[in-house]
């Protein structure tokens, strides 16, 4: 797939991270990823166009206590969606052993503004302040999840003010099993990529 203006590029190579022109899988979803701006929702249809259309290949990751290796992108992809999907079903069911907080980020201010003391037992009230602040021009929203009892369990949801989901995130909320082709590897490690290095070199 050519990585063209007004399709995939215009989004893909927002960061410069990766050198334009015809990526490989991997470049092409890490630098989806690197993209803070684009909705979840966004992402994932980038990616599936990456899958439909990008050969697949294996990657190796510079981890946080050793390199790791994926045999496949199109897998990794697959269940880094279906694991987000997860996450968002999970933070939207009403728990009674859990409550909500939020507060958001301003850049004109360059600071969080709210606490996280308030606490919400519905997410839509959380969801109701958020927009209530909208004439404090908010950059992005971050809801939390927390359970009671259970004080370092936690879902993380980063929301933009026209309410597009940025972002889901987890603290202790999977159990080992859960993590499978994750296990010691994840978007935020360092990708090798090795057309890149050898170029360099």
């Amino acid at each position: 797939m050519e990585i063209k203006d007004g399709n995939l590029s215009r989004d893909v190579w927002a960061h410069g991270d990766v050198s334009n022109g015809n990526p490989t899988a991997v470049e092409a979803a890490w630098a989806v990823w690197r993209n803070q701006n684009l909705a979840l929702e966004e992402k994932h249809r980038l990616w599936t166009e990456i899958v439909d259309t990008l050969p697949d290949c294996p990657f190796r990751t510079n981890g946080l206590y050793d390199e790791a290796n994926v045999d496949s992108i199109h897998a990794f992809l697959g269940a880094y969606m279906k694991l987000e999907n997860r996450l968002l079903e999970q933070f939207y069911k009403q728990d009674t052993d859990a409550v909500y907080t939020y507060r958001f980020w301003c850049e004109e201010e360059r600071d969080w503004i709210g606490s996280d003391g308030a606490l919400y037992a519905e997410f839509d009230g959380a969801l109701e302040e958020f927009r209530d602040d909208a004439d404090l021009d908010p950059t992005f929203a971050l809801f939390a999840k927390r359970y009671i009892g259970k004080e370092d369990r936690r879902l993380y949801l980063r929301m933009r003010p026209d309410g597009a989901v940025l972002s889901i995130e987890e603290a202790n909320f999977l159990d080992d099993e859960d993590y499978g082709i994750f296990y010691d590897v994840y978007f935020g490690m360092r990708i090798c990529f090795e057309k890149n290095e050898e170029e360099d070199g």
